[in-house]
């Protein structure tokens, strides 16, 4: 046995970063994690047999939040343990059959003007739209990155002063967070072009589009345009590999390969934590960077645990409507020129491709997924293509003329009907949505090397047993004040010194660290 005074189970995004905040303060803190390989959802792997070299972020990939100022980039001055971030200018793309594209940047009137071209209604639409939504995170920055059931004084007076200055499209924000995500495009919206686009982008919200009160969803396009999308050189698995090294350059310390077995307690009081392999570390405090389910039914003993804090996690949604996503990648021997233009090519490529047959094409997934079905007669997964290789060369060998691209596919049933496994399906699923693409995009299919597709069930392996990428359901339930539950909602337990972070944590999931660092400030006052 060892003594810390804090010890961190989940060796992903937020654990990692409240860590670092308790190792900068002093404190000996040590990590857990199951993996062999940190960073949770946030990893950088070579993932493809027959394409050495070929690196992949088979989780998530772009950074938009955690780039938000306070940053814990900034606050921990990570460029000093090698994370380096580029800009991703365009960073969405609609791409049509015939080559057109709608292409999505960082500055909104621009985007606006490529808007126009096809309907400019449309473009009128989506400018009030992302004007209004995007007024929503100025307000919300201040709650998002404070404790949720007690935030400062400081930070409600500055959401109010900046409510006071957009007032007059807060009602219009407002009335479109209630709605769904399918009523916001239909009652505003009138090209195929755009309505598929935006209906692609919103199934990324793990429920149905004409769910109400998910069109908070719409708000992150929003959030991209005020703030920018940013990747790490070499991959989104940098980002948790810094972190580590400001650990470790702080006296703390990381095990990998090993995952966690039980909370120890005694007396309703936290004692430490005891491994898999029959090591038990002791410690004054425990974070659990991990799902709350999991947390609560498989490592705090059940007669540590309240009865209502056992109902409240039985009563948890946890892809609810039976909604998940897929990942994967491709590795490509060379890269392709559409229509003799090599730089738009490239251009478009870095970008979120973001590929549907249309809207109500998208809407029939989603209810095949809600069914557990895997129907691929006359249907095919709407998916996002996104190739980083072409912005940063780190993630191909040297020399090679090809490219990595990362897949993600919005919309997978999480648990498929009659007990059928994944194993069997992914490929087919995956296969699907890459016909679609490379039926738009000649030259691709020519040129793959190899490919790997990545299955909701596959995801549970990634983040501590769930695959839930928010470990949750992102409702407004189960948001603010009680996310994950009323009782659990603070960042404290009912046990003395076991605190729950990650991304079931306030304020989201999503990559930004703000979750831990909020924990960690709170542990140290």
């Amino acid at each position: 046995m060892s003594q810390y005074d804090h010890i961190i189970v989940g060796g992903g995004t937020n654990g990692l970063t409240a860590a670092a905040y308790l190792a900068k303060a002093g404190k000996r803190v040590l990590v857990i994690e199951a993996r062999d390989i940190v960073g949770g959802y946030c990893t950088t792997e070579e993932l493809i047999p027959s394409a050495p070299g070929f690196k992949f972020n088979p989780t998530s990939l772009d950074h938009v939040m955690l780039m938000v100022e306070p940053s814990v980039v900034t606050e921990l001055g990570l460029a000093q343990y090698g994370l380096r971030y580029q800009a991703i200018d365009p960073f969405y793309s609609y791409l049509r059959s015939d080559g057109f594209a709608i292409r999505f940047w960082h500055d909104h009137r621009k985007t606006v003007d490529e808007i126009a071209v096809v309907s400019k209604r449309d473009a009128k639409a989506y400018d009030e739209m992302t004007r209004a939504l995007g007024a929503l995170w100025d307000i919300g920055f201040p709650y998002l990155m404070g404790h949720p059931t007690r935030p400062k004084l400081s930070a409600l007076a500055q959401s109010a002063s900046r409510a006071w200055g957009v007032r007059s499209v807060l009602m219009q924000a407002a009335r479109m967070v209630m709605m769904s995500p399918l009523d916001i495009i239909l009652q505003n919206f009138e090209s195929d072009e755009m309505r598929t686009a935006l209906g692609c982008f919103g199934a990324s919200n793990c429920s149905p589009l004409d769910f109400p009160g998910t069109g908070i969803i719409m708000a992150a396009m929003a959030l991209q345009h005020r703030h920018g999308v940013y990747r790490p050189v070499g991959g989104g698995g940098e980002f948790p590999k810094a972190l580590v090294k400001f650990i470790q350059a702080h006296g703390g310390e990381v095990i990998t390969g090993v995952p966690a077995r039980q909370v120890l307690i005694g007396g309703n009081q936290v004692r430490g934590v005891h491994l898999a392999d029959g090591r038990e570390y002791m410690a004054d405090s425990v974070v659990a960077a991990i799902s709350p389910t999991l947390l609560f039914n498989s490592l705090v003993p059940d007669q540590s645990v309240p009865e209502k804090i056992k109902g409240e996690i039985a009563a948890i949604n946890v892809c609810g409507s039976n909604i998940n996503s897929m990942t994967g990648g491709v590795a490509f021997a060379e890269r392709p020129v559409w229509n003799d233009d090599v730089e738009r090519t490239s251009q478009l490529l870095g970008t979120s491709i973001l590929v549907a047959d249309d809207l109500p094409s998208i809407c029939d997934w989603i209810s095949a997924a809600e069914a557990g079905s895997v129907d691929l007669v006359g249907k095919r997964p709407p998916g996002w293509f996104i190739t980083p290789s072409v912005q940063d060369r780190t993630l191909v060998p040297n020399g090679s003329g090809g490219d990595a691209m990362y897949v993600f596919l919005p919309v997978a049933a999480n648990k498929l009907a009659a007990g059928a496994s994944w194993a069997g399906q992914k490929d087919q699923v995956f296969g699907a949505a890459l016909d679609m693409l490379y039926a738009k995009a000649p030259g691709m299919a020519q040129a793959e090397i190899g490919r790997f597709a990545v299955s909701p069930d596959d995801l549970a392996t990634y983040s501590y047993q769930c695959s839930h990428p928010f470990h949750l359901d992102m409702s407004l339930a189960q948001m603010g004040p009680w996310r994950p539950t009323p009782s659990l909602s603070g960042y404290r337990t009912p046990i003395k010194g076991l605190y729950h972070s990650g991304a079931g944590a306030h304020p989201m999931g999503t990559v930004n660290g703000w979750s831990g660092r909020t924990v960690a400030r709170m542990i140290l006052r």
